[in-house]
């Protein structure tokens, strides 16, 4: 697929299936194709096919979605070597296809909108030297550059930066672009703000997976026996070997939550959600998510309790005391609203939706008696097909307490709290202290 041949036999190749997208991308006729490939080459570079069909949608006026299959095919990189040949060519020598490097940066931008495989795509882009060319280009396109450059400080490496892999490749990334005059290159406040805002993301996720990949922190996690819960570094555990996702800190409790805990009907059922997840990556992909999500919390627990607090107090009305089950209160942390930032909200009770969608996990949590506490992580669904599909997933990340001791504080708190009169609004504020020494005792928490 990737050695090179003289353009004029591209229509001759025995590859069928690489003859038949050549022919598509082409229109069947690559007069400009050849026209293109000889001013390219003029300096010694030779193209491979991958680069030369990645470009004829662009020349022939294909669109994106019709050139889908050429990217699912894996030319996201290609296109980016591709941008990198036009951007670099002598001045003046690319006269008659002057639209041709905003059209092939059009296109990039294009293919990481695909959820399907924006994980793998912006990956590859970076490696292929993305953050250097977004620079180049910059200096070498027109007024329009703006709105080309914005899309992708804004969207798509924000996005990228909760991918471990794409952390990675951000590392020389950033590295080559050290040097650059920004302000200069980029020559709008607006394009220099949205770069700088990058940056702080960027830097601050690379920070944490430094502490990760170093050891500093140490991923933990629960023994995944309710009764139990023990909390262990996840090394020490052992894992189930028929789902792969659920782990025990001996053989006696995984015996227990096979026969008591209702791992003997879920295992089936964590096993394809596990084969789901890895869409988004591997086990150390999660651990990082994890990671976020336990970063992220520590610094909203305070309001989470407080909002927690009026919940409850607004619930309660103008009883003195709950009747029935205490609402379960759903903390959500989701990545599918604002690109690369982690939306946190709380819900008591819980929505309809939610309690269908995760009734084992609910009932998983009230055993628990408050050493598990209903979290769920939202994504973009890895399965959707096209850009703008708006559907998350949801998925269920306990949050895992060495004790019980946040239910039965927040319980003491509104159980000295006068009973809402009227429309009464409760000064949460009045209650931050008492808060933060709750938080105090509550040991270990993780996702």
């Amino acid at each position: 697929m990737h050695e090179t041949l003289a353009l004029s036999n591209l229509l001759r190749i025995e590859n069928l299936p690489l003859r038949s997208l050549a022919i598509q991308a082409a229109g069947g006729d690559l007069e400009k194709l050849e026209i293109l490939y000889d001013i390219i080459t003029d300096d010694g570079r030779t193209w491979s096919h991958a680069q030369l069909l990645a470009v004829a949608p662009v020349l022939h006026g294909i669109s994106v979605n019709h050139g889908l299959p050429l990217y699912e095919a894996g030319f996201t990189s290609a296109l980016t070597q591709a941008l990198a040949a036009v951007v670099r060519c002598p001045p003046g020598s690319l006269e008659n296809f002057a639209v041709l490097p905003r059209e092939i940066f059009r296109v990039i931008a294009g293919t990481l909108q695909f959820p399907s495989h924006f994980r793998s795509s912006v990956e590859e882009t970076l490696r292929e030297g993305l953050l250097q060319l977004l620079f180049e280009y910059s200096a070498s396109a027109g007024p329009k550059r703006v709105e080309d450059i914005m899309h992708i400080l804004k969207d798509s490496l924000p996005r990228a930066t909760i991918y471990r892999p794409a952390l990675l490749q951000l590392v020389p990334a950033l590295a080559s672009v050290q040097s650059v005059d920004h302000a200069a290159v980029l020559g709008s406040s607006e394009l220099l703000a949205c770069w700088h805002s990058f940056c702080t993301l960027a830097h601050g996720r690379l920070e944490l997976l430094e502490e990760i990949e170093s050891g500093m922190r140490v991923m933990k996690r629960s023994c995944d026996n309710v009764q139990c819960n023990k909390i262990l570094e996840k090394r020490l555990l052992q894992r189930c070997s028929g789902c792969l996702a659920t782990y025990y800190c001996s053989g006696a409790c995984q015996r227990a939550d096979w026969k008591q805990g209702e791992h003997r009907r879920r295992c089936s059922r964590l096993k394809s959600q596990r084969e789901h997840d890895a869409m988004d990556g591997n086990s150390r992909d999660w651990a990082f998510i994890r990671a976020l999500m336990n970063k992220r919390y520590a610094e909203q627990r305070e309001n989470i309790a407080l909002r927690y607090l009026r919940m409850l107090y607004n619930a309660r009305g103008a009883r003195a005391t709950f009747t029935g089950a205490w609402p379960v209160p759903v903390v959500k942390f989701d990545l599918s609203k604002e690109p690369g930032e982690i939306k946190l909200t709380i819900e008591a009770p819980m929505t309809a939706d939610m309690a269908a969608t995760f009734p084992d996990e609910i009932r998983r949590v009230r055993r628990s008696e408050g050493r598990l506490r209903m979290h769920v992580l939202m994504m973009v669904c890895p399965r959707l097909a096209n850009p703008g599909d708006n559907i998350s997933c949801a998925r269920f990340v306990p949050l895992r307490c060495e004790n019980a001791r946040f239910e039965q504080g927040i319980r003491e708190i509104l159980a000295g709290i006068k009973p809402r009169v009227g429309n009464e609004v409760l000064d949460v504020e009045r209650y931050r202290p008492t808060v933060r020494a709750l938080m105090g005792e509550l040991g270990v928490e993780t996702h």
